[in-house]
């Protein structure tokens, strides 16, 4: 689910049907964000990449750095 983005293309081009959706600005933690998740449940359901609408990693933002469990300040 994370890996870097240059090595993401490169492993993508041995795969005859691939995608690679890079989240910018994101790292770990992109899992939380509930479009990565409908988008997982859609390559798994289908079994394939094909026709996967990722449009909606567009509007992912990354979440305020933190150092608390409970998260960032309000």
């Amino acid at each position: 689910p994370v890996t870097a983005p240059a090595y993401a293309r490169e492993a993508a081009r041995s795969f005859a049907h691939h995608l690679v959706v890079d989240l910018r600005g994101m790292g770990h933690g992109q899992l939380t964000a509930p479009c990565v998740g409908r988008l997982m449940a859609r390559f798994i359901d289908r079994g394939t990449t094909r026709g996967i609408d990722t449009s909606c990693t567009r509007k992912v933002r990354a979440f305020p750095f933190f150092t608390a469990f409970a998260g960032p300040a309000p």
